[in-house]
């Protein structure tokens, strides 16, 4: 199975974070797909941005639904222990 990616962080929390100004809509989305065109913050400067601490990140085992693009809906990236 190929990894899939989910962006539900606030649209103004994402604009502080970064000191970006972005004039287009975003709605959460629970299941991009790989190729899949999505809101992208990238720098030239390496020294930008502070990298996620590790110890915070989270890795469970989610949904076979999560195979279908199509089904992008929160609790499809909850942990399956909990549905």
């Amino acid at each position: 199975m190929c990894g899939r990616y989910s962006l539900t962080e606030d649209l103004n929390q994402l604009q502080d974070s970064f000191a970006i100004e972005f004039l287009g809509e975003l709605s959460p989305r629970y299941n991009i797909a790989h190729g899949t065109q999505i809101l992208t913050i990238v720098s030239l400067h390496e020294d930008s941005f502070n990298m996620y601490p590790a110890e915070e990140m989270e890795s469970y085992p989610v949904s076979t639904l999560v195979n279908t693009p199509k089904n992008d809906f929160a609790e499809i990236i909850s942990p399956l222990n909990s549905l």
